[in-house]
């Protein structure tokens, strides 16, 4: 309960945000299945700051769609054109993607827990982080689409 309070402290804040900055948000997502996307859209408001969310869990699809190069999708650079392939699709001001492995079995020679997560806001160079969790897979996921809100909201927060 206390987790799901937060949770939602965590997104109310994004949304408030996003709105005060006038910053209209995009979601490209892979390992959290649409999880970042469903919680920002559960807040009041989100619909004037929520350009939408695509959850590309394919290998396929995230080269067709958002344009990954051939290669390892669990990586800075994946995580990178999956940003910069939302933002082309969705035309926002911010997006946040995020790509890992959340198991039974690692994937592209990454360890169970391995998350990358892009950002690219305007004109800036994208970047990507990458995170180290533990647990089961929706620990995983759950730590995931909180970390990509904190890169959210620290971007908010510095505009």
């Amino acid at each position: 309960m206390l987790d799901s309070m937060v949770t939602n402290e965590v997104f109310g804040r994004l949304v408030t945000l996003a709105r005060e900055k006038n910053v209209v948000l995009g979601v490209a997502e892979s390992v959290t299945g649409g999880q970042l996307s469903h919680l920002i859209t559960r807040q009041p408001g989100a619909g004037e700051v929520f350009a939408g969310g695509l959850v590309t869990y394919q290998t396929e699809v995230k080269q067709h769609l958002l344009d990954v190069p051939e290669g390892p999708v669990v990586s800075y650079s994946a995580a990178e054109a999956m940003a910069l392939g939302a933002r082309r699709l969705l035309v926002c001001d911010l997006v946040v993607s995020i790509t890992g492995v959340a198991g039974p079995d690692s994937q592209d020679g990454q360890p169970v827990g391995a998350v990358f997560i892009g950002s690219v806001f305007g004109h800036e160079p994208v970047a990507s982080a990458r995170y180290d969790f533990a647990g089961d897979p929706d620990v995983i996921r759950h730590l995931a689409t909180m970390a990509a809100a904190g890169v959210v909201l620290d971007k908010l927060t510095f505009l």
